[in-house]
Parts: C-alpha cells; structure tokens; sequence
C-alpha cells in the first residue's frame, strides 16, 4: 500500500467560458494537482510536478510567452513544490504528459531518474519550435536526467480493469499503475495507486471538470486543443465504465475544481 499527499502547484487561470459553460469570461482559478507517493520499500516519488520557476523563466520571451498568455497560470509561494516536499528525499518522478503545467517545476529539482511513456518522449523531442508551441510543449522545462521508460516495465491486463487495457507495474507489486489514457496528448498516463483508503486514479487532463463524465461537452475552443478528439471521446467512455462499475474507485483528475 502506498501512502498519499495530494498536492497543489500552482493554479491555471483560463476564462471560465472555456472550461464551463455559464461562468462568463472571468478568470475560473484550477488547481494543479500533484501527488507524492510514499512506498514502504521504495520511498518518494513524484507523479507530476505544476508549475514552478523554471516555468516563468522559460517563457520570458517571445514566443514562448504566448503560452502565459492563453493560459495564464498562478503561483503562490507557499504553492512552489520545493517549499511542499523535500526534494532531497525523493527517489523519483512519473510524467503523465509534457505540457507545462505538469513538468513546470522539472528544472528546479536535482536530477532525478524519471519515468516517462518512450513513445510519447520520443515522439515530443522530435517536435520543431513552431510544432512545440502549437501542441503547448516547453523543451526548456523537459527532463534531462536519467530517462527511464514505463514501457520496460512488466504490463499486465489487471482483474477487473481489463477495460482501460494493460496497466504498466511501476513498483512490481501492484500498488502503482498506469495506464494509458489518449487524447489530451496521444501519450498520455493516468496513475492507479492502492491506498489505505481504497483505490485512487489520478488521470491527468483525461477530463477537466465532473460533469464531462456525465456527458456534459466541453465548449468548443477547448475541444479543439485535445491532439486527439476520437481517442479523448474513447478514454472518457472508459472512465465513465469504471465509475459506474467501480464506485468505490476515486478518480481524481489533475484541474478539476
């Protein structure tokens, strides 16, 4: 079993009008959700980082400052990683996907092996500037330590859950695993992790608020960035199955409110 800190690091700040209908062009604050996980034999891992320094510095200029601008971001002190969990414990860090908001704080950390999808890191470091500031990636924010990749793990299709496909074996004993949750970006993970409290599924941007898992659609500017509309459509079906099959499974995805 693992024990669980669910963090928040930093805030996006899009007008609410994109993310849910009736809220107006007001700015609707959505956290940025990252988990540390303690395991008994391991230790600390990361899942996701937020925001942090390095994601200001690395948007100083144009154009890579456009990307502060669609979506503005906030960052409280108290809110930066390195003052919520001490770095120098940790013994690793999972990557869902590369976008700024869930690698922001890479940079200011020491090098630390960290897990990724290859095919999505491959796939993400071939990208030209322009394609890079299209798709909302920061090569500037990316890691540059010991790259380890969840595909070299064993992935069995576990009891129950053979729906959301085979689900890598991060730690080889079940209590953390992932699977792969398309759309959002074609590489992008969701993280299982077996509490003591029961069942918990951090899937990322797989949604963004509840009611889309009750069929609710997003608004239209926002349906247009997912790099992959049918594959999102497929992953939210899957969620909606596991909530309606598994109750007791917490989900809890990365900004919703």
């Amino acid at each position: 079993m693992l024990r669980i800190h669910e963090l928040v690091v930093g805030q996006a700040c899009p007008p609410g009008r994109l993310v849910r209908r009736g809220t107006g062009w007001r700015p609707l604050a959505l956290p940025v959700r990252v988990f540390l996980l303690e395991h008994p034999d391991y230790g600390q891992f990361l899942w996701d980082t937020g925001y942090g320094p390095a994601f200001w510095r690395a948007t100083r200029w144009f154009p890579a400052r456009l990307l502060r601008w669609l979506i503005p971001p906030r960052l409280r002190p108290e809110e930066q990683l390195t003052r919520q969990v001490r770095v120098e414990q940790l013994a690793g860090l999972g990557i869902s996907h590369f976008h700024p908001d869930h690698i922001g704080s890479v940079p200011d950390l020491p090098p630390l092996p960290t897990w990724v999808s290859g095919r999505e890191w491959r796939r993400v470091q071939r990208l030209g500037p322009w394609q890079s500031l299209h798709t909302a990636h920061l090569k500037a924010l990316f890691p540059r330590g010991e790259i380890r990749f969840f595909e070299d793990l064993p992935a069995p299709l576990w009891p129950g859950l053979e729906f959301l496909g085979p689900g890598w074996d991060w730690f080889g004993d079940g209590s953390a695993r992932i699977f792969q949750l398309p759309g959002h970006t074609r590489g992008h993970l969701g993280l299982w992790m077996e509490t003591l409290a029961g069942p918990l599924f951090a899937v990322g941007d797989a949604y963004y608020v509840p009611e889309q898992l009750d069929g609710v659609v997003l608004p239209v500017p926002t349906r247009w960035v997912v790099e992959d509309a049918r594959a999102y459509q497929e992953t939210l079906d899957k969620l909606k199955r596991l909530r309606r099959e598994r109750p007791e499974v917490v989900l809890r995805a990365c900004h919703e409110p």
